[in-house]
């Protein structure tokens, strides 16, 4: 089932059917606790507080399939596995947890999800709609020329440019700034 389908049947309150196909996730995560000193209970807890951010996620739109569903309720999990952890005493033994997992190239798209919706932020309010139009509604050049009255195809096209190039100025420069930290 394709993550659409599954937003689609939580959309139409099917969630039965939704969080059946969503509990396929759960191996993953269970795997990554029991690696980091926990038990299948505190996986399985720590699922089901995941399931609950994504529901609500859901239910108040803020849920866009860039990262996939799994790796979103992967990166839930973790975190709160990573604040439960840091919530424990020293004595419990978990000095060796791996907070970083530096080769999990799941946390470097994440980081780099983060860049670019900043470098997006960064653009002004009509560069955002502009740039929304074009990628996420998927409107054409003379649809967004319409739309906006900003002038013909010609120079929507070059204000698209414009702003997308302004975007990735802004991604570099974070890109800079955390390499040199």
């Amino acid at each position: 089932m394709s993550d659409e389908e599954i937003l689609d049947l939580l959309a139409k309150d099917n969630t039965y059917k939704a969080y059946g196909h969503l509990y396929g996730y759960f191996p993953k995560v269970s795997r990554y606790i029991i690696k980091q000193n926990g038990s299948i209970e505190e996986a399985e807890d720590i699922f089901q507080d995941a399931l609950i951010v994504f529901y609500h996620q859901v239910q108040n739109n803020l849920f866009t399939l860039n990262p996939s569903i799994s790796a979103f309720l992967y990166a839930v999990c973790r975190r709160q596995w990573l604040k439960k952890c840091r919530d424990r005493k020293p004595e419990e033994g978990i000095d060796n947890l791996d907070f970083y997992e530096e080769d999990n190239p799941l946390l470097e798209d994440e980081e780099k999800f983060k860049q670019a919706q900043q470098a997006f932020a960064g653009v002004n309010a009509t560069c955002r709609n502009l740039l929304s139009l074009f990628y996420i509604e998927k409107l054409s050049l003379k649809q967004i020329s319409s739309k906006l009255n900003l002038g013909s195809e010609v120079a929507i096209k070059t204000r698209k440019y414009k702003c997308l190039e302004h975007a990735r100025e802004i991604f570099k420069r974070s890109q800079v700034l955390i390499d040199e930290i």
